[in-house]
């Protein structure tokens, strides 16, 4: 746990490198302990992928990701927000990887099982619209993407409750 936290520091205040050491110690040790496919082991592993994600390691991130959404659709059988927001991280890193395809299909995803289990939850769904307004972007698809993006900030809207936040005033200078 604690390399665990220090890796958390490091990773929010600047040195990543040794974030990722100690998540790669705070991984060992949570597998010696719970074994490969425990929910904490799952957990750990998505936080060393966000790492990897982080230093543009989207390969490396891809293959944790894809553990972790397996192990978790086995321990809670597809229904797990976790999963949802690991789906996500997921598409993001295929969008990243310009693999607009695969970015699609695992946002999709995301959003289904947001909509149908936590439809309160806008912060995931938003995210996950604005990874299928990237993807669709890739490919060119211009409505399919202003679509998603209008569905990002109508869900961020719905966050912060107002025009005049930042954040939406900015999304409004994009368009």
């Amino acid at each position: 746990v604690l390399y665990g936290d220090l890796s958390f520091v490091y990773g929010r205040n600047g040195p990543v490198p040794q974030a990722l050491d100690l998540k790669r110690r705070s991984l060992a040790i949570s597998r010696r302990l719970y074994g490969p496919d425990h929910p904490s082991v799952l957990s750990v592993e998505a936080t060393m992928a966000n790492t990897y994600h982080s230093l543009d390691m989207s390969d490396s991130a891809l293959v944790l990701m894809d553990h972790c959404i397996a192990g978790y659709q086995r321990w809670y059988e597809g229904r797990s927000y976790d999963l949802a927001m690991y789906l996500e991280n997921r598409a993001d890193n295929h969008a990243d990887l310009e693999m607009p395809i695969e970015a699609i299909e695992g946002a999709r995803r995301a959003i289904h099982m947001i909509d149908r289990d936590y439809r309160f939850e806008r912060m995931g769904r938003a995210a996950s619209a604005s990874v299928l307004a990237r993807a669709y972007r890739t490919l060119g698809a211009r409505d399919s993407a202003w679509y998603y993006v209008e569905n990002s900030i109508d869900s961020m809207r719905a966050i912060l409750g107002t025009e005049r936040h930042p954040n939406l005033i900015m999304t409004h200078l994009v368009k």
